[in-house]
């Protein structure tokens, strides 16, 4: 089950559930506000996104701050192949991915038992179009994964400016997970608890990593 069937009314049904509490985020058109002037110039960021739910998806993200300007870039890795990865950075400004005790007595992390950790979507990493919340499923326009699992994805956007003020407080998500290795989303492993009409695969998350300051440019 690929992109057009295990996602699609997700899209439509679930953002706002995701987003729930994700106040003053935009679109890829701007923000209602702007970072104060003193902390205008270019910060950079690191994250190392590391495996949930035995995905084997790894990957990093350089970030580079302007303002409310990111311009950011993922590689990533051990995904599910030819197969649509949503993605987000995520947070409640706690700076936590959830350890593999929070999952539920089936031993899978779904997306609410992670959502205590690392929060609600603040910004949708599409590929084009809106990165507000309420694109954070929009299967239309979030990456897929190459014919080895590979995402190489570089974007520039803007975030909201509460995000930008405190960008080392959040986290990236990118999710979908082949839990029962049958080589595309199906309900071998159960629906999804967005909406049981849905794969369970689809929404899971595959990885996540904490976003960290590591200097400036000027």
């Amino acid at each position: 089950m690929k992109r057009s069937t295990a996602l699609a009314a997700v899209a439509i049904a679930v953002p706002t559930l995701l987003a729930t509490g994700a106040t003053g985020a935009t679109g890829a058109t701007g923000a209602t506000a702007t970072v104060p002037e003193k902390a205008q110039g270019t910060s950079v960021f690191h994250s190392r996104l590391t495996e949930l739910n035995d995905s084997g998806a790894t990957g990093t993200a350089m970030l580079r701050l302007r303002g409310n300007e990111l311009t950011i870039r993922i590689k990533a890795r051990g995904l599910l192949p030819n197969s649509v990865h949503a993605q987000h950075i995520h947070g409640v400004g706690n700076s936590e991915c959830p350890p593999p005790s929070a999952a539920g007595a089936d031993g899978v992390l779904n997306v609410l038992e992670g959502v205590p950790f690392y929060g609600p979507i603040v910004s949708s990493l599409t590929v084009r179009g809106s990165t507000a919340p309420s694109a954070g499923l929009d299967v239309e326009i979030m990456p897929v994964a190459d014919a080895k699992g590979r995402i190489n994805y570089r974007r520039t956007i803007t975030l909201p400016a509460t995000v930008a003020a405190n960008l080392s407080a959040y986290q990236i998500v990118q999710h979908g997970v082949d839990l029962n290795g049958s080589g595309e989303y199906d309900f071998g492993p159960g629906a999804s608890e967005l909406n049981a009409a849905f794969p369970l695969e689809a929404t899971v998350p595959a990885n996540c990593g904490t976003i960290d300051h590591v200097g400036h440019q000027h």
